[in-house]
């Protein structure tokens, strides 16, 4: 039976956010497997492309309701993205609605207030793994978003920032704690306990179809028997190369890390 785009309750989406390069990719793969609409432009990373221009707007900005700046304006316009969205032939046959993309972590509170009955959806990574791959937008100098974010994220973690800084593991440890910290906060403060699952990389990796299990049911959602997901374990960056830079990455993030049940037996 067909479901109409208005019948999706628009103060009611699903979002799926996570540090990029956390593996947010698998997660919206598994995500597209349910029947959940997650737009109408999705790329190869699985995000929801209908977003990125008002979010990045939003950064560029500075928006933010913690400071007064989470004008009506701001406010009108996610709805009515939501809302053009919603209201297309692909929105249908689907039970609810969401979208997924990194860069929401910056706007927990926002998207709260505009959406009072949205659940969110967390992917975490531990950081030795993630700081030890390539970067991300948002841990690397000369585009929209690393050029907003990382002067931020090494003034929270107290550490001098350069920006001739080529050490890309310091980069995407620094981005790792500075945007986990904040988003931590921002869902212990504005969202509650039942609205929020957060799923960890690893889990993936391990038994992918258990975590697919654990969405639906948060989503209230039917099971699937299946997804097409494919795991690439040579993209997993399990092994650790160079314990050095481990250790480096350790000591910004260690303490953070291990409140999420993380651990590193240094060598």
């Amino acid at each position: 039976m067909s479901r109409a785009t208005h019948d999706f309750d628009l103060e009611a989406p699903i979002i799926i956010t996570g540090r990029g390069g956390s593996g947010t990719r698998m997660l919206s793969t598994l995500l597209q497997s349910v029947d959940l609409f997650l737009g109408n432009k999705i790329n190869q990373q699985g995000d929801s492309m209908e977003w990125v221009k008002l979010n990045r707007n939003m950064l560029q900005q500075n928006i933010s309701l913690e400071k007064g700046q989470f004008s009506e304006k701001w406010q009108h316009l996610l709805k009515e993205n939501a809302q053009t969205i919603i209201a297309t032939e692909q929105a249908k046959n689907h039970q609810a609605w969401g979208a997924k993309l990194p860069e929401f972590m910056f706007f927990i509170p926002e998207l709260k207030q505009v959406f009072p009955k949205a659940k969110f959806i967390h992917l975490i990574r531990h950081p030795i793994h993630l700081s030890l791959r390539r970067s991300h937008v948002s841990s690397r100098l000369g585009n929209a978003v690393g050029d907003i974010v990382l002067p931020k994220a090494y003034e929270f973690a107290g550490l001098p920032f350069d920006p001739n800084n080529q050490q890309e593991h310091i980069n995407n440890a620094v981005s790792w704690y500075y945007q986990l910290s904040q988003v931590t906060d921002h869902f212990a403060q504005h969202v509650n306990q039942g609205d929020l699952l957060t799923i960890k990389y690893e889990d993936i990796l391990v038994n992918h179809q258990a975590v697919l299990n654990s969405l639906c049911q948060f989503l209230e959602l039917p099971k699937t028997s299946e997804s097409n997901l494919v795991i690439d374990l040579t993209r997993a960056n399990q092994d650790i190369k160079s314990h050095q830079q481990a250790k480096e990455v350790w000591q910004i993030c260690g303490q953070l890390a291990k409140q999420f049940g993380y651990r590193y037996t240094q060598a």
